[in-house]
Order: structure tokens, then sequence, then C-alpha cells
């Protein structure tokens, strides 16, 4: 590991999406509690700069990336309660735009960005945590229902592998959860696949080639190392 610069103001539970060779943090909880603003990090030059703030400031979202936009639905508000709103940020114009709401307003869930449509799995609906599996079609603007997880989990991270979605961790109330399952998107299918060494929930997961990498988490207990599968 070696350290970068640091974001220009403390920050949780935030969203961030890679696109080119910038990133984009937005929202979570700072200082003053939870924001809508958003920086830019370049990865050349090894800084950042503000972008315009999303309209609706929400902690515990995700954001997923489509041919150079940046999709961010639902979200817990400044009062704890989930959102619907999905909004879209351009970075090329610095603008955000809404598009057609969650079904239901929802936080904490997992999203991945699969052959040109966002998948988000399980979350919060500001009474439980739910396993319903909503897909994002950007081309037709509109939300469809899939096959639900195998299990009832929020605060659990995603990530695109070959022909599927690799969906890990969580937190279902009362414990978190190692438990690995693969979403094939061309079946509507679940397949189990190995759970991780430690119970995760809360943290983050990406693919690089053939491998996924689990980093940080815990929400009983600190993640003492990373892993890959």
């Amino acid at each position: 590991w070696t350290s970068l610069a640091p974001l220009p103001e403390p920050r949780s539970r935030l969203a961030l999406a890679a696109i080119d060779d910038q990133l984009v943090a937005l929202g979570g909880e700072g200082p003053d509690g939870v924001s809508g603003a958003l920086f830019l990090y370049d990865t050349e030059a090894n800084g950042w700069l503000p972008g315009r703030p999303k309209p609706t400031a929400v902690a515990n979202m995700q954001a997923g990336v489509i041919d150079g936009l940046v999709y961010a639905p639902g979200g817990a508000t400044g009062d704890g309660a989930p959102s619907s709103a999905l909004e879209v940020y351009n970075p090329a114009a610095d603008a955000w735009s809404k598009r057609t709401a969650l079904p239901a307003p929802l936080a904490a869930y997992a999203l991945a960005a699969f052959d040109g449509k966002l998948y988000l799995f399980g979350g919060w609906d500001g009474a439980r945590y739910v396993d319903s599996v909503w897909v994002y079609d950007p081309a037709g603007d509109a939300w469809s229902s899939r096959s639900p997880m195998p299990n009832t989990v929020g605060f659990a991270a995603a990530a695109p592998l070959s022909d599927r979605i690799v969906l890990a961790g969580g937190f279902d109330g009362r414990q978190e959860y190692a438990a690995c399952n693969a979403y094939y998107p061309a079946e509507d299918r679940w397949e189990a696949c190995a759970p991780m060494n430690l119970p995760r929930a809360g943290f983050g997961m990406a693919a690089d080639g053939a491998s996924i990498y689990a980093v940080g988490g815990g929400w009983q207990r600190a993640a003492t190392f990373n892993e890959r599968y």
C-alpha cells in the first residue's frame, strides 16, 4: 500500500466510481452530517477537485458507471430514511440529471454495472433488510425485478466477473456473513460460490482481470486482512 492525496474533507459511507483516469467520490457523511458533496480525483496528478454536488444528499449508497455516466440510486438521507431517487452525474459536463426512481426506497444495497445495465441487490427499505434484486436499463429508463437473493442482507458487495456478478458478505441486523453467491444475468440464476475467509459487511469489492478483491469492512468487528477470490 502507498499513501495518496487525502479527500479534501472527512467522509464515511460515501460512493466511489471510476471513469477513465478519474475517481468520483460522492455523498456520504461528514462532520456536518449527510452531504451531497462530490470530488474528482485525478490519478495522474494525485489531486482532488470539487464537482457539482449531488442534488439529493445521501449516505449508504453506491454508484455505477455506464457509458461515461455515474448512476447513483437511493441511499439514506440525513434523517436515516432511504431514498428512491436515481440521479445521474455527467463528469464531462459537471451536471446532474434525474432518471426513473427506484420502485422502492433503498439504502445499504450492493450495486454492479454489467453489460450496460445496473444491478441492485438487497439493502435496507427503512423497516427491514430485503432480498430483492432490481435491474435498471438506461436505454429504456426503466427498472425491472429479477430472482431474489439467496439471503436477506444489506451492506453486501458486488462485482462483475466474466458472465456473472459475484455477491459477497452482508449484514442482516444480527450478524455479518462470509457467504458468496454468483448471479448469472443471462439466465436469471443464482449459484453458490466459495465463502470469504472472514465475515464482512460495509466493505469494498472490485474485480481485476480474473480476480476479485474484498477490502476492509467489519460491522461487528474490524477486518484485519483483505482477500482475493
